[in-house]
């Protein structure tokens, strides 16, 4: 699939959003470039949308984003572009620094927010497979914008939790519960994954249930 142009932007169909950082840990590099194949498609731009970086905890640390600096170097491969801003989540901290504009907040829609980096806020998750790294531009629950939308039957009979009634005069027993979603791609050019590997070849996760 060729995405469609933005702004004077063409793609072709060789352009894709699984891509892996060349290393055994994520560079702000890495995350400047998820960033920027995110917004170069329109998305986390508009009013009510915000780009979300969700990193396992044990990479955060890893890659110790929390270090990271506008050009300072902090001993990954590359020098940063921008400051790690900590929200009120982060341990407390001295510093003489000043901080010019708004401090992310601690909470984004019901999940904490350790910071921000560029203009994406910070998530630590244990949702988030190790070794690897979403960016995605997000407006909010069940938003049409967002790049997975959730699905459910067409008929508000067969939505939510249904409870279906046993057999015979007694239909408490053998009743059970039953609920049925789906879940589809709305947006692909919203969200972007990296893995953390020296491979030049993307490998997705191996999720547990």
């Amino acid at each position: 699939m060729v995405p469609p142009p933005y702004l004077g932007t063409t793609f072709d169909g060789t352009h894709k959003h699984y891509l892996t950082t060349g290393s055994t840990v994520l560079d702000a590099l890495d995350v400047e470039n998820m960033i920027k194949h995110v917004t170069e498609h329109g998305y986390g731009l508009m009013a009510g949308s915000q780009l979300v970086l969700i990193v396992n905890p044990i990479d955060f640390e890893a890659s110790s984003i929390a270090a990271w600096k506008a050009g300072v170097d902090y001993g990954g491969a590359t020098t940063p572009k921008y400051d790690f801003i900590p929200s009120a989540l982060m341990p407390a901290w001295v510093s003489a620094e000043t901080i010019h504009g708004p401090i992310p907040n601690a909470e984004y829609n019901g999940l904490q927010v350790w910071g921000s980096y560029n203009n994406a806020l910070v998530i630590k998750s244990n949702y988030m497979p190790r070794y690897y790294a979403v960016v995605v531009a997000t407006s909010g629950p069940n938003n049409d914008a967002n790049p997975v939308g959730f699905r459910e039957h067409i008929n508000p009979a067969y939505q939510g939790l249904r409870h279906i009634p046993g057999r015979g005069p007694y239909p408490i027993q053998e009743s059970f519960f039953a609920r049925g979603f789906g879940t589809g791609s709305r947006h692909r050019g919203a969200a972007v994954v990296v893995q953390i590997t020296t491979d030049l070849t993307y490998s997705p996760p191996s999720i547990e249930t």
